[in-house]
């Protein structure tokens, strides 16, 4: 974990957790860890088929050109910088009971949408 001055703490390092649930408390605290962590992962099988598809058509639009359509490095720039737009978004959105601790919060991300406008 990184404090607000970046300077790093090591919490518990646990090579095999327990995700046995011995008691009601135990349960809910493990059943809310794992949700949060997934929704956070925001793992999608439609997005990932989607994504899929996209790769095979780029693919065969350059079997049928013979070249691939490379961005320069300014369009990778702002491609870069709208995923991650995008995905900071989706995170604050999708926190559950995790505190965002870096970026530095509202600031970044406001100088980050300014930035994109």
């Amino acid at each position: 974990m990184l404090d607000q001055k970046l300077r790093p703490w090591l919490l518990e390092i646990n090579h095999s957790p327990s995700f046995a649930t011995d008691t009601p408390f135990d349960e809910k605290v493990k059943y809310n860890l794992i949700t949060d962590t997934f929704r956070l992962l925001n793992l999608d099988p439609l997005r990932k088929f989607k994504l899929k598809n996209k790769k095979r058509m780029e693919m065969q639009k350059r079997v049928y050109t013979g070249k691939q359509q490379k961005m320069t490095k300014e369009q990778k720039i702002q491609y870069k910088h709208k995923r991650n737009i995008k995905r900071e978004k989706y995170e604050r959105r999708n926190l559950g009971r995790y505190t965002l601790i870096y970026p530095d919060g509202v600031n970044h991300f406001i100088n980050n949408y300014l930035l994109d406008k």
